[in-house]
């Protein structure tokens, strides 16, 4: 007889023998925690992340805007400076015939730009003075158009009609477009300086021209001479 000892069968007679089974493992509640936690740092990742992605994003796109919106306003300033001196022309002369220099490109041009800067007030005030500068531009032609120098000669009402729009282009190009136009609070208080000096000296001069009497030289700043 060999030295191995005898298999032994469990199995009841007429049923079959059982198969060991592996052990089933058991999972932690430890585990289960830490997975959501991991889960959840990473969600939170990912929103913050896109948070900050398109905050960043807008602030870069209103930077662009605001950007555009100076650059549009530095051109429609100057073509509004250069359109007062027109005026000035005009009222110097008494005649339509400055009006030969009235561009207004920059306007048509740059508008829908400084629309979307601006505040409503503001916008419609530009735009009002706008609309009175097309008016005077299309009455000059009339008249310039009919060769007839009674016509071309501004009469009292026209006289008066450009002075106030011209007025009322030196006042927007003073509240409005000078800070439009500039980059920063200390930069925009030494340029609206700058062009209240400049218009106080143009209204004082048309002053005199309309009342035939020369300027208190007391009343022109040192700016001016």
């Amino acid at each position: 007889m060999s030295g191995s000892s005898p298999t032994i069968s469990t199995a009841s007679p007429g049923r079959p023998s059982r198969v060991p089974t592996r052990p089933i493992l058991a999972v932690s509640s430890g585990s289960v925690s830490g997975s959501v936690a991991t889960g959840l740092i990473a969600l939170a990742g990912v929103v913050v992340g896109g948070t900050l992605n398109g905050a960043v994003n807008y602030w870069l796109q209103r930077r662009v805007e605001r950007r555009s919106g100076r650059t549009a306003g530095r051109f429609v300033r100057e073509e509004l400076d250069s359109t007062v001196d027109v005026l000035d022309g005009v009222v110097d002369q008494g005649s339509w015939y400055p009006m030969h220099w009235l561009n207004l490109e920059e306007w048509e041009h740059h508008r829908g730009i400084l629309a979307d800067q601006m505040a409503s007030n503001s916008w419609n005030r530009l735009a009002r003075v706008y609309g009175d500068l097309r008016r005077l531009s299309q009455l000059a032609e009339r008249d310039l158009r009919s060769g007839d120098p009674e016509d071309i000669e501004l009469r009292p009402q026209e006289l008066e009609d450009v002075t106030q729009v011209r007025m009322a282009a030196m006042d927007v190009l003073l509240d409005i477009l000078v800070p439009v136009s500039n980059h920063g609070p200390q930069r925009r208080g030494l340029a609206r300086w700058y062009w209240r000096q400049r218009l106080r000296v143009r209204r004082l001069r048309v002053r005199a021209r309309l009342t035939d009497e020369p300027p208190d030289p007391d009343a022109l700043s040192d700016f001016a001479r």
